[in-house]
């Protein structure tokens, strides 16, 4: 593969649209062994050397062909493309090529119908982010940089804002952009953040000094700030966390039950009728716990899951139910 790039009369490595300064790239500095390495090892070396020659091998070429097809009135458009010359793909093996055939087609030449179908579809909510299509949305937005924005989706779900895969923002989430969108909406849009992104790489560059970009955030947030530092948010958030801790219904009195957690720090799950209502149930103490959207075929309550070196799921009341059994006691 090395010598496909060294043949070339000319190596010109390829660019990215956006210059980054926040680290250096990855360049060769030596020839590693396959002895040394584990296959898993070599594998994650070979992708990187590969990815790495095909920025300077030549472009891949390809042959586009587009149809206009009318039938009835109706115009159909048609394409193809085929591969004429691979270039860096002759390297980069991991991209597939996609190639879809059209033949060659005369203007006026009248076409066959092999098949037609009337499809009868419901429109879809599009799919919720993973986290590829995650980074890959806050890089158009312009949102951190190839080092941070990581750090910032690990934030989102240490916070709780966010959790499983692919992500479901959660209640508290919710509640934090309902209420900064009626008291400070500049701070819900990626716009604010892409600017301040964009004096920093100014202040890299020269161009502004550090403290001008200060003063012109501080004055910023203090307009933002000062609307949103009343009783009414403390009241949303809470009610928003809480939303992310409703279990389900009490089977005793039929309000809700949550998770809670006692004096002395101790998390269970507790009627929000109480003290009318004493009804509880244990909960594990370790590992970080949140409630599902999945509710258990048996109880009007809500799968629970437990985060950890083990992490698992379970109905409280089935798994409370199995632990009075396996005591010899009746639920």
């Amino acid at each position: 593969e090395a010598k496909i790039v060294l043949d070339q009369n000319e190596i010109s490595p390829s660019r990215g649209k956006k210059e980054t300064t926040d680290h250096p790239p990855i360049y060769p500095t030596a020839v590693a062994s396959r002895k040394e390495l584990t296959a898993n090892e070599w594998k994650i070396y070979e992708l990187i050397v590969r990815r790495f020659l095909a920025t300077l091998a030549e472009n891949a070429v390809w042959e586009i062909r587009n149809a206009e097809l009318e039938s009835n009135g109706v115009k159909f458009l048609g394409g193809g493309r085929r591969l004429v010359s691979p270039g860096w793909r002759e390297i980069y093996i991991y991209s597939r090529a996609g190639e879809v055939n059209l033949p060659v087609l005369r203007v006026g030449e009248r076409l066959k119908i092999r098949n037609k179908r009337i499809e009868e579809k419901e429109t879809k909510p599009p799919p919720r982010f993973s986290p590829a299509t995650l980074i890959k949305l806050m890089e158009r937005l312009n949102l951190g940089t190839k080092s941070t924005r990581h750090e910032i989706i690990k934030k989102l779900i240490s916070r709780g804002y966010i959790d499983g895969n692919p992500y479901r923002p959660t209640n508290i989430a919710f509640s934090v952009i309902d209420v900064l969108k009626e008291k400070a909406e500049t701070i819900t849009l990626p716009d604010m953040t892409a600017r301040l992104e964009e004096e920093m790489d100014r202040i890299a560059e020269g161009r502004k000094s550090e403290e001008e970009v200060v003063m012109e955030s501080r004055r910023m947030l203090y307009e933002i700030l000062k609307n949103i530092g009343d009783g009414e948010v403390t009241t949303k958030l809470k009610e928003g966390i809480n939303r992310d801790k409703v279990v389900g219904k009490c089977p005793k009195c039929g309000k809700e039950i949550l998770i809670r957690k006692s004096k002395t720090g101790k998390r269970f799950i507790g009627c929000s009728g109480y003290p009318e209502c004493n009804f509880s149930l244990p909960l594990p103490q370790k590992g970080s716990i949140y409630v599902t959207t999945k509710y258990c075929k048996d109880h009007e309550v809500r799968i629970l899951k437990i985060k950890g070196k083990k992490p698992w799921s379970f109905c409280p009341i089935c798994n409370y139910n199995e632990f009075l059994k396996s005591q010899g006691k009746d639920d």
